[in-house]
């Protein structure tokens, strides 16, 4: 089980997704750049990830391009890094 969280100000907002796959390639998923330009986003969307630092401190920034040809760019900040069991970012608000 994968355990998404998101937090703005106080609330949090738990969203569980089950896949068959290990945690190690999960987390895998969710760090290399090729990996995740292939699954982010609504569908229809292309994404390219600019940068992605999955280190405590590290960033991330992608672009999400829609069907129209317009896009944005969702960036952040990995807090903390537990291969393969945990990883929690910080989304910055755009």
């Amino acid at each position: 089980m994968i355990d998404f969280s998101y937090q703005a100000d106080v609330q949090t907002k738990p969203i569980s997704y089950t896949v068959r796959a290990t945690p190690e390639e999960v987390f895998t998923a969710w760090v290399t750049p090729s990996m995740v330009e292939k699954w982010w986003g609504p569908d229809g969307f292309t994404t390219r990830v600019l940068n992605l630092t999955a280190e405590v401190g590290g960033s991330f920034a992608f672009e999400m391009t829609a069907p129209d040809g317009s896009s944005c760019v969702m960036s952040g900040v990995y807090r903390r890094v537990d291969r393969p069991k945990f990883l929690n970012f910080e989304v910055h608000k755009h």
